[in-house]
């Protein structure tokens, strides 16, 4: 599950669109952390983004939204992709 959930992200990191979700995720992590906020796109090579300010973080890389995503609904989303 999480290596498909993988693929798919890292997949969206070649569609038209990707400058749009990296311009709303720059935008969310600016709102969070504050105009100071240094934001890095693509760090280490990985789709997404992470910020910081100070002390205070964030990380949007697109992987690791995916597995946020799953420990939040493991359990559910592990009986529907088995099916």
């Amino acid at each position: 599950l999480v290596e498909r959930a993988h693929a798919g992200v890292r997949a969206l990191a070649r569609r038209d669109d990707y400058r749009t979700l990296i311009a709303r995720l720059s935008a969310q992590a600016t709102s969070q952390l504050g105009p100071d906020a240094v934001v890095t796109v693509d760090p280490d090579g990985e789709p997404g983004l992470t910020a910081a300010a100070g002390s205070r973080r964030v990380d949007y890389r697109l992987t690791t939204l995916a597995d946020q995503a799953i420990r939040r609904r493991g359990p559910t989303l592990a009986k529907l992709w088995s099916r």
